[in-house]
């Protein structure tokens, strides 16, 4: 079981850096927190309470994320991560949900996600939840 809060009410840069470390790189090529605000926190876009957190109930920690850019009436998905302990259990369709409903609200029209064709699990999971 998770719970989704956003980046304004609980997980800190440090545990983006761990997740991503956790997913991407084998932990070769480890952020720091200037790179982490850099790429996210000093965009134009970025917003904390677009930022959401899925949080192990069990445990307390953040076993994913994503993030949401909004430009206008378009939206932009950023940085869908889940830890591998926490894949196949809903974890991402509940972040992506969140993502999507926030996006309607704040009268998004289109939606699109950021990911690369080489990606398959992601690019599978974005067309299975409609995506093309």
């Amino acid at each position: 079981m998770t719970t989704i809060v956003t980046f304004a009410e609980q997980p800190s840069a440090d545990d983006w850096i761990c997740l991503h470390g956790e997913i991407f790189l084998a932990r070769r090529d480890r952020w720091s927190v200037s790179r982490f605000e850099r790429e996210l926190t000093t965009r134009s876009w970025f917003s904390p309470q677009r930022m959401w957190w899925s949080i192990d109930l069990t445990s307390q920690q953040p076993n994913g994320v994503v993030t949401l850019e909004i430009a206008r009436d378009i939206g932009r998905i950023h940085w869908l991560m889940v830890a591998p302990n926490a894949r196949r259990k809903q974890v991402a369709t509940a972040l992506l949900t969140t993502l999507e409903q926030s996006a309607w609200d704040h009268g998004v029209r289109q939606l699109s996600a950021e990911t690369l064709l080489t990606w398959g699990p992601a690019v599978a999971f974005y067309r299975s939840h409609g995506y093309q």
